[in-house]
């Protein structure tokens, strides 16, 4: 998931300090209630530490309504795609539905680094993605595929 809409950086202000426009604030419930509807209740959401999806993951848990574990990774701030394939790698197996909650261009990199395609996040999207299983000689073109996609009403507010 990329995080909701934002303001502008103000002068003064750091890019980890943007905060959420009241539509951004909107999109993250409404992304929490998508992801309940569609019975996609991660077992772990791994958040970035900036404030705007810090800020969704708080609208995100208000839409889902339960409890959900949390890490707040810096390396889905600071890193890239490589950085989140590494933390992917490092989820315990126990995880069935893992959320991250990130920003682009990484986010979007690391969608394409799993699908093998292009895909894009405007804000506050989340990508279902599903391991796709082995072909006929036991392999997998890609690692996952593209089940369903949420894109976040931008004039629900």
């Amino acid at each position: 998931m990329r995080h909701a809409t934002t303001l502008e950086k103000v002068p003064g202000q750091t890019d980890l300090e943007r905060e959420l426009t009241p539509l951004g604030h909107s999109q993250a419930v409404t992304a929490g209630l998508w992801l309940k509807e569609k019975k996609l209740v991660p077992d772990l959401i791994l958040c970035s530490p900036a404030v705007r999806t810090q800020s969704t993951l708080a609208g995100v848990l208000a839409g889902l309504g339960v409890s959900v574990p949390v890490q707040t990774e810096k390396d889905i701030y600071h890193g890239d795609e490589e950085d989140l394939m590494h933390l992917l790698e490092t989820v315990d197996a126990s995880v069935q539905t893992l959320l991250y909650i990130g920003h682009n261009p990484t986010i979007g990199y690391f969608a394409n680094a799993l699908t093998q395609r292009r895909v894009s996040f405007s804000p506050a999207t989340i990508l279902d993605l599903v391991p796709k299983e082995e072909d006929a000689t036991g392999k997998a073109t890609s690692t996952f595929h593209l089940q369903e996609r949420f894109i976040a009403p931008v004039d629900s507010f």
